[in-house]
Parts: structure tokens; sequence; C-alpha cells
């Protein structure tokens, strides 16, 4: 009975209060589980919603695994708060989680696949899986949460949980988005056992029917080209729909494309998520044609000021003059560096015309 009382103290439990903050309620999370032995645990999580009663769709976002077992505790939900605040501005409730055994994630790391030659990678990833289920479940019981639609985003070992779960979908989703998904890398091009990680993308994709947008760049030291071709062509072998896209080299290893090239990989995103009849910015509203004397120049820069991630502002005059500014840490800081950027060392009389995905208040 005492043990029964502890676990719906914890599932019974309000999320932690969010702050407002740039037209977003946001903050830290503690989210209830309860894993597979019946104990009850907290994960780590960072939330970002828009302001509001709701339902917003709900978008769970995953992290990687470090090759160094060691990093695991240090890592924080918060890491992915700017891709949360970036989908929130887009009209979705983000929820980043760390999966157990990871930063202040309660519990031991569940997600071991066994020696090199005896590598199992589906059943970690079903057990991945399950913190993400756990997650999505919690998530999706918020007042103001849309349980409809489900959005599954995962970076590296979180693309292959992602993808896991897929195969055995929660109730809503929608769409899976893969960040250079994929287990095993021991350095950089050596993947431990790439047969046994193929077959496994083969087992998952022989159930999941969501559709999914699959990301990697040229230059992936984890999963390179060839491999991650071939994880892409055995999942869809099973009748899974995924569409796959390779992007051109990024930095030293284009495996990082998730966290530090956003403005490459958010018009993909955009795209697929307009395709598929899911919230996302309006190109009817964030128009090129709402700037006054607009040529390519200010099209050109709408193009990359719409890709930028973080908080930003875009700034036009009636003479033609222009400037934005993304990746800010607020809204204010971008509004006034777009105000200033437009204004040079003419002096223009420029106004705001677009604050992060929405037209600028009069």
């Amino acid at each position: 009975m005492i043990r029964i009382l502890a676990v719906l103290a914890i599932l019974l439990a309000p999320p932690t209060a969010l702050a407002r903050h740039d037209g977003l309620m946001e903050g830290p999370v503690a989210v209830p589980v309860v894993i597979p032995d019946g104990t009850p645990l907290r994960l780590s999580g960072y939330l970002a919603r828009p302001e509001g009663a709701g339902p917003f769709p709900i978008v769970l976002l995953t992290h990687g695994a470090p090759r160094d077992p060691a990093d695991r505790a240090g890592m924080r939900a918060e890491g992915a708060g700017r891709q949360a605040r970036d989908f929130a501005h887009r009209g979705w409730a983000a929820l980043s989680i760390l999966r157990r055994g990871y930063g202040s994630s309660e519990g031991a790391f569940a997600e071991g696949a066994g020696p090199c030659e005896g590598r199992d990678y589906a059943a970690a990833g079903r057990r991945a899986a399950g913190d993400l289920r756990h997650a999505a479940v919690w998530l999706a019981g918020q007042e103001w949460a849309d349980r409809s639609r489900l959005l599954l985003v995962g970076v590296s070992a979180g693309g292959f949980a992602a993808t896991a779960l897929a195969a055995e979908p929660p109730a809503g989703l929608v769409g899976i988005v893969s960040f250079a998904g994929g287990r095993g890398s021991r350095g950089p091009k050596d993947v431990c056992r790439p047969d046994r990680l193929v077959e496994a993308f083969a087992r998952y994709g022989r159930t999941a029917r969501a559709p999914a947008l699959w990301i990697y760049a040229e230059n992936d030291l984890y999963f390179g080209p060839e491999l991650s071709r071939a994880m892409h062509a055995a999942y869809r072998a099973g009748g899974a729909p995924a569409e796959f896209h390779l992007l051109p080299p990024f930095g030293q290893d284009g495996h990082s494309v998730y966290g530090r090239a956003q403005e490459l990989w958010w018009p993909l995103v955009d795209g697929f998520l307009r395709a598929h009849g899911l919230p996302t910015w309006s190109p009817g509203v964030l128009s090129v044609d709402r700037l006054p004397a607009a040529g390519e120049r200010h099209r050109a820069a709408l193009e990359r000021y719409l890709a930028g991630p973080g908080e930003k502002a875009f700034a036009a005059a009636a003479t033609g003059q222009f400037g934005w500014a993304t990746g800010r840490s607020s809204t204010q800081d971008a509004r006034d560096a777009a105000l200033t950027f437009c204004a040079g060392r003419s002096g223009a009389d420029c106004r705001l015309r677009f604050v992060n995905l929405a037209p600028a208040a009069p």
C-alpha cells in the first residue's frame, strides 16, 4: 500500500511552475514515470509552450548519447531549450526530456546494447523508447495539450529511440524528425556492428507508419553517408514512410548540425510540418510583400531570418533600408539589434515588421 501511494503521489504531482518569457511559458519540469519493475522515478525535462489555454500540439525532444559514458552525468534538459522555444514560437508545446541515466534524471542507465560481438540495438532502442512513451503520456495529459497531435524529435541515439517508439506508436503520433539517428559510434567513422544497426532499423520499419524526416550531414563522423543511406533503405523496405536529406558538410563533424546549425535544417522541418498539415509559420503572414520597397535583397534576407534560431526580429524602413537579428537571448535584444542594423549610418526611419514568427505589433 505504501508503494502504491508513493507512485500515485509522484504521478499526480503538479509540474514545476513555468515562467513567462518573450511570449512563452517555459522552465524546468520533473516528469513522473514508473519503470517496468514498478519503481516510480522522475525524469528531468525542460518545457516551452505558447501562453494561453491551448490546446497546443505537443512535441517531445530527446538527446543523443555521448561516446564516453562519464559525460552522461553532465547533460541537461535545457541543452535543447533553444529548439524547444523555436517549436513553441511555431505553436507547439515542446518538452525536452532526459532519459534514465542522463543528467539529473532518476534511475540507472537502461540503454546498453551488450558487447560488440553480440550487439542488440533493437532491444536497446525499445528500452529508450519506454522512457519517451512515459514522457509523451505525461505531456498529453496536461490541460493545455492537444493529445491528438504528437511529434517526436530526436538527435543521434535520441533519433534512434524516437524511431523505436514509432514502431510501437503512442496515441496521437503524427510524425518523427530524426537528426543523425543511430547508435554504436565508438570513434570517428567507427560503428560497432553496423550490420546490426541496419537490421534494427529494418525491424522498426516493419511496423512504423507515421511520416518521418531523416536529416544527416555529408561529413557526419558518427554515421557517414553510406551507413545512413543503408539504414534509411532498410527502414523504408518494411513500408515505413521516411524522407531522407543529406546536408552539405558542416564544421569538422556534421553530427553537430542539430545543435549548431539550425538555419540549415529549419527550412526542411518547416516544409515537413506544412506537408503534413502541422503548425509552423505561415508564408502568407510572413511574406516579403509585407515589407516596403521590397526587392530581391529583402527576399534573401527574410529567408535567412525565418530559418534562424532563437529570439529574432526584422525591421525595415519605407526607403528600403532593412536589418534583422536572430539567435538572441531575448525578444527585446532582438528588437533593439534589428532596429540598430536597419538604421545604420543613414539614420533611416525604421520600424519593426516581424518579431519571431509573427507580424510586429503596431
